[in-house]
């Protein structure tokens, strides 16, 4: 991801996108197809001090406890911090420690980031009272085996979600669900789909709307059957006692996909008397300028977090300090070239 961002804003003259890692090799392949790269020498904290001198954002990409101290650094240089974390604990950590001389939006990217903003967008003109509900997926283009699914994006993640409380609202109340419960049969464009409780993805909007709507929940999609092979897995098995066992068991099972499709599904029903709202999104998987597969997920993701950087480097953040995506819109970002991958024909009401 953090190549495929690096790209997307090196697109743009008007920003120099550099590519840091501390490893050599890692930087090996970007560097050779014309990114510009940075390779960190040094501990950690000052090794990141002097990569951020002179930048006005910094993007992070890295999936695990040091997420926060990037931020802390990144600010205490004087940069916009924007990151792609999963997990919303340490989101809501690096959301904790923001100050207000810089820009700080972690959690960009699909579920949270660009749903969010769409959800926060659909729920801001629909008053209060009203009931949402979000389901998205990130699926095979066509299912190749029994689970439906394949290694698309973070395993770490998809445990995350799988086996973490999952928030919702209910009855204008913060409520704690389990995950991969209240499982849905759905139809969207005449496809059949399943869908069911998992967590972290509208964390931070559900604490935001806790008393302005009725009822708000997110569901993932998935093809028809995953929910019960999961459930043998986590469940009956006891690989949810045993997260590395599943890890393991996830990484080397599951096929790699690169044709995949992203799947965003949004339904508002207002309690004043209008009529339901739908919101309904494919984003398909398509090749760069190089030829380059580009899976759907990572278009995605990188056209929310770029779209995100420019907005703040652009000034045209509603203030500083930390942002949450509802004060993100999407008729904000659209002001953002980096936008367009998320603005097509597929997404209709």
């Amino acid at each position: 991801m953090a190549r495929t961002i690096a790209g997307v804003l090196a697109s743009d003259p008007g920003y120099q996108a550099v590519l840091a890692h501390q490893d050599f090799d890692a930087l090996r392949e970007p560097a050779n197809s014309g990114l510009q790269t940075l390779e960190l020498s040094g501990a950690f904290r000052e090794s990141l001090s002097r990569a951020f001198s002179g930048a006005q954002a910094v993007v992070c990409t890295i999936a695990d406890a040091r997420l926060p101290d990037v931020a802390e650094i990144a600010q205490a240089s004087g940069c916009h911090y924007v990151d792609i974390a999963e997990d919303p604990s340490i989101a809501q950590l690096v959301a904790s420690r923001a100050q207000e001389q810089s820009c700080v939006v972690p959690a960009c990217g699909l579920a949270p980031g660009y749903v969010t903003a769409l959800a926060g967008e659909m729920l801001a003109r629909s008053g209060e009272d009203a009931d949402l509900a979000v389901r998205v997926g990130v699926l095979p283009a066509k299912r190749s085996n029994r689970l439906g699914y394949g290694l698309m994006w973070s395993i770490d993640g998809l445990i995350t979600e799988y086996t973490a409380p999952c928030l919702a609202i209910r009855g204008g109340k913060l409520a704690k669900l389990d995950p991969l419960q209240e499982l849905e049969e759905v139809s969207l464009a005449g496809e059949a789909f399943e869908a069911f409780t998992t967590a972290g993805s509208l964390d931070g909007l559900m604490r935001h709307q806790v008393g302005r709507v009725e009822n708000l929940i997110f569901k993932t999609l998935r093809y028809p059957g995953h929910l019960d092979y999961m459930r043998f897995l986590i469940h009956d098995l006891g690989l949810g006692r045993r997260l590395y066992q599943l890890r393991n068991l996830l990484m080397n099972g599951l096929p790699a996909v690169s044709e995949d499709r992203v799947i965003i599904s949004l339904v508002l029903q207002p309690k004043s008397g209008q009529g339901e709202e739908h919101f309904l999104q494919t984003i398909t998987a398509s090749r760069d300028g190089a030829g380059n597969p580009q899976s759907a997920v990572s278009i995605a993701t990188a056209a929310h977090t770029a779209s995100v950087v420019d907005i703040v480097c652009s000034g045209l953040a509603p203030h500083k300090g930390f942002l949450d995506h509802g004060e993100l819109p999407p008729a904000l970002l659209r002001r953002s070239g980096f936008f367009t991958p998320l603005i097509g024909e597929s997404a209709a009401r």
